[in-house]
């Protein structure tokens, strides 16, 4: 075998498909591999000094795959509740239809959770498709090519954590094949410490279909591996957070659309900000720090966040900022509890999604748009914000970061709480009887305890822990953009990476002068030129053009087995999921509610026991609901632009 004929094929292929991977190949060096051919022309690897295969490597290999054909090790996630049937009521009324004709509530009259988790754990035999495979550890590569020759699959996912691996694979195995046997591969090289998030983002950007079933493949079992394994398998679940569905989208789009109305300002960011900015949250931990924040309130830009604004209000504290989010009428009655002569001193910075009554409260109204949402989608010429959720003082967070202030301090911004009946600050809403929104207590993740950003540990709910890891995410991708603005964490709740914990105190401020700050003066990108109308009605033609593919290709496939279904499925979510390249506002309208019905339509499917005759009726009664779904979206879609006109 001519090694480095190969490897020089090789590189040229991987330079077509992948710019950087291809960069990070020729910047390996190989040190501290050394490849070892076997009597029987088989190969090994010594690697850091050690052998990685056994002496009889061949024979491993074989092994290894053979097990891994006659079971294979699995990821799961019961397809459950995906869907609020509160506010999504369309979209949870398809889910039902799509659902009572399973071959398994059919076969067994109900739809038992053990059963559907029993059953995940174990191959469907009548099944050769793997839809998603990952591979951890690539040693020489040989085996990648027997796997995808004895199944089909569709996404390929490659992890390991060094190049070394895949730059010495290359000058044993044709990776050109190894591509064109699979409909897409992902290689992912990471350390450790980012490989497990890295994956799951692939997961929920390409294959959530797939998301109740993933399998996996362990070759070189090491430290690495297993923790990676275990930080996908207990966190397979939010892979699905953000998926959003359509009765949420189209509000977005409504809102948006009776927001941008008469707005004056939309925040941009900043090159730099010469203020101090103090960033309320309303954790309990708010108490502590009160009576300072008072002291210095003339000294610091206050940027208020959700709830905590009416503890700032019985203190006789005035925000310059005050955010909220929410899209629903509830954010608009929670300012009942605040005085309006007060409300009306104060600047609100809004989400594009919220509801319209509440900047009617406010002195004056900045808005500002997220990503993935169909009312941004209208207006891409302004800047977007990429970790407003999921709750006010993450938005707050970014909003604050992207003005490039020398120091930002960050209170009540717990993520936790030690006690579960004290939730939240002094006078916020809903710790205070008197209110509709008083909470006696709130149930905590049972078995999670966060470190303490002094001491000890919280509690913490999912929505605040993926808050913690949201303000992590966004804290690093700034610093990567060039943001040297220093952060001190001053909340006594859970500790955030990066994040520096320091006591909220007078002296930081002692030399500061009071600030005066004249609005226009540092926000100055305003709302004209718009062409909203056009925008609306292409969105509406490619909705429409995604409707004839989307029943041509259901039409013109004739499928046959459980196999071909799987297959068919996955090419119907791929043209939904290219719709986010060219039409982002068509994306959101139809992505979300139609990932949840292929989802449940493919994991009814892998879990049938059922005859194959019952299984593609399901598919095909499944599939035609989805038209039908598609075609009333388009229907109130039209109607929505009819009525802006």
């Amino acid at each position: 075998m001519n090694f480095e004929k190969q490897y020089e094929k090789n590189l040229k292929f991987i330079k077509k498909v992948d710019e950087s991977l291809y960069e990070n190949i020729l910047n390996d060096s190989l040190d501290d591999m050394e490849l070892i051919l076997n009597d029987d022309e088989s190969f090994n690897i010594k690697h850091k000094g050690n052998m990685i295969y056994p002496i009889n490597s061949k024979k491993a290999i074989n092994d290894q795959v053979n097990s891994f054909l006659d079971k294979p090790s699995s990821f799961y996630d019961i397809p459950n509740s995906y869907v609020d049937v509160k506010v999504a009521k369309f979209t949870s009324s398809v889910s039902t239809k799509i659902t009572i004709q399973s071959p398994i509530i059919i076969g067994n009259k109900y739809w038992k959770k053990n059963r559907l988790e029993y059953n995940q754990r174990n191959s469907n035999t009548k099944i050769n498709t793997i839809p998603v495979l990952m591979l951890f550890g690539i040693g020489s590569g040989e085996y990648i090519e027997r796997i995808l020759s004895s199944k089909k699959v569709l996404e390929l996912i490659i992890v390991d954590y060094t190049i070394s691996f895949l730059k010495l694979s290359m000058h044993l195995i044709d990776w050109e094949r190894i591509f064109n046997l699979c409909t897409n591969v992902k290689i992912i090289i990471n350390d450790v410490q980012t490989i497990g998030k890295n994956v799951i983002d692939h997961i929920f950007k390409n294959s959530v279909v797939f998301l109740p079933r993933i399998d996996y493949y362990v070759h070189i079992e090491s430290s690495y591996s297993i923790s990676s394994i275990n930080y996908i398998r207990e966190n397979m679940r939010f892979a699905k957070f953000g998926w959003g569905f359509y009765e949420d989208e189209i509000l977005s789009l409504s809102h948006t659309l009776a927001n941008i109305k008469n707005v004056k300002y939309v925040m941009e960011g900043l090159n730099s900000f010469n203020y101090p900015i103090v960033l309320i949250g309303g954790g309990p931990s708010l108490d502590n720090d009160i009576e300072v924040l008072k002291q210095i309130k003339n000294k610091v830009f206050i940027i208020s966040c959700g709830s905590g604004l009416r503890t700032l209000w019985k203190n006789n504290i005035k925000p310059n900022f005050h955010v909220e989010t929410e899209r629903k009428l509830s954010t608009f009655n929670t300012f009942k509890y605040i005085d309006k002569e007060y409300l009306k001193e104060i600047t609100l910075v809004g989400l594009n999604v919220l509801h319209p009554r509440v900047k009617s409260l406010f002195k004056e109204f900045i808005m500002f748009f997220r990503s993935n949402d169909s009312g941004s989608s209208l207006f891409r010429s302004y800047k977007v914000y990429e970790y407003p959720v999921p709750t006010c003082v993450n938005a707050g967070f970014e909003l604050a970061l992207s003005m490039n202030p020398k120091t930002i301090y960050t209170l009540g911004n717990d993520c936790g709480f030690r006690n579960s009946s004290a939730h939240h600050a002094k006078d916020n809403i809903h710790v205070d009887s008197k209110t509709k929104y008083f909470k006696k207590s709130v149930e905590p993740l049972k078995n999670i305890k966060l470190k303490g950003n002094f001491e000890g540990s919280f509690l913490t709910t999912r929505t605040l822990n993926v808050s913690k890891n949201s303000f992590e995410e966004c804290f690093l991708e700034y610093s990567k953009r060039g943001c040297k603005t220093k952060v001190y964490n001053c909340s006594d709740g859970a500790y955030i990476t990066n994040l520096v914990p320091r006591v909220f105190n007078i002296h930081d401020f002692i030399n500061d002068e009071d600030i005066n700050i004249q609005m226009n003066n540092i926000f100055t990108k305003t709302i004209n030129n718009l062409n909203t109308g056009n925008t609306l009605l292409s969105s509406l033609n490619t909705m429409n053009s995604i409707l004839v593919e989307f029943e041509r290709v259901y039409n013109t496939k004739s499928v046959k087995n459980v196999d071909e279904a799987i297959m068919c499925l996955y090419q119907l979510h791929n043209i939904i999921n290219n719709l986010y390249k060219y039409n982002q506002i068509s994306y959101s309208l139809l992505s979300g509610s139609t990932k949840v019905f292929f989802t449940i339509i493919y994991s009814h499917l892998i879990n049938s026991e059922s005859l194959e005759e019952i299984d593609l009726k399901f598919f095909k009664n499944g599939v035609e609901e989805v038209i039908k779904f598609i075609k009333k979206v388009t229907k109130n879609y039209e109607i929505l632009i009819r009525n802006y006109k």
